[in-house]
């Protein structure tokens, strides 16, 4: 029975080190979207400003 078990262990420990690496990139690649989203947001107000004065 425990034989059985064995793989499912370390399998649950694996995809939880994973799930952890997935976090940390998840978290870093939010980061540099919601810096790219915030540039795209001023460049698009700082390109509808300089229309709206021609």
């Amino acid at each position: 029975m425990g034989k059985h078990l064995m793989p499912w262990c370390m399998l649950l420990r694996h995809s939880d080190r994973v799930h952890t690496e997935l976090g940390e990139h998840l978290a870093i690649l939010s980061a540099v979207l919601s810096d790219f989203l915030l540039d795209i947001k001023a460049k698009g107000r700082h390109l509808l400003y300089s229309c709206s004065i021609t």
